[in-house]
């Protein structure tokens, strides 16, 4: 089975409208897979005078290196993942790599056979109880 290539890009922001009280705002990450994309809070947060726009923290203080080895290690981690769902996998989304980075990939994904063979069923249920005309299941049927 042939892969497709996938583009595949990490950006770290900060969200600088939901300041705690102390006045950091929270730090998040966008991935993106072929143009698709999903944004995740990491979790972490810091003062918006300590982070640069280049998705960065900046400066040398204790606050900035920390969460300059976490973004690192996060990274990291994305880009094990990335090798990983390459190998298992036929197709890569931005999602996948969400749920595999915070452990919440429980979802195997569906195939396009499966959605289909599920519409089909749907239709064929409503066809069966009057609801449909036997054309619109036949025509879902043409494609399987």
């Amino acid at each position: 089975m042939e892969t497709k290539k996938s583009t595949f890009a990490l950006f770290f922001y900060i969200n600088r409208t939901r300041k705690d009280k102390e006045g950091r705002c929270p730090v998040y990450l966008r991935i993106s897979v072929n143009g698709t994309q999903t944004a995740v809070s990491i979790k972490r947060s810091i003062s918006p005078e300590n982070w640069n726009k280049q998705g960065f923290p900046k400066g040398k203080s204790d606050e900035s290196k920390d969460l300059n080895n976490y973004i690192n290690i996060l990274r990291n981690k994305l880009f094990t993942i990335q090798e990983e769902l390459i190998l298992k996998e036929n197709f890569i989304t931005a999602d996948m790599f969400r749920m595999s980075l915070f452990g919440t990939n429980t979802d195997k994904g569906t195939t396009l056979k499966e959605l289909l063979q599920e519409r089909i069923n749907l239709e064929k249920n409503l066809y069966e109880k009057g609801g449909k005309s036997i054309s619109v299941y036949l025509c879902y049927c043409q494609f399987h």
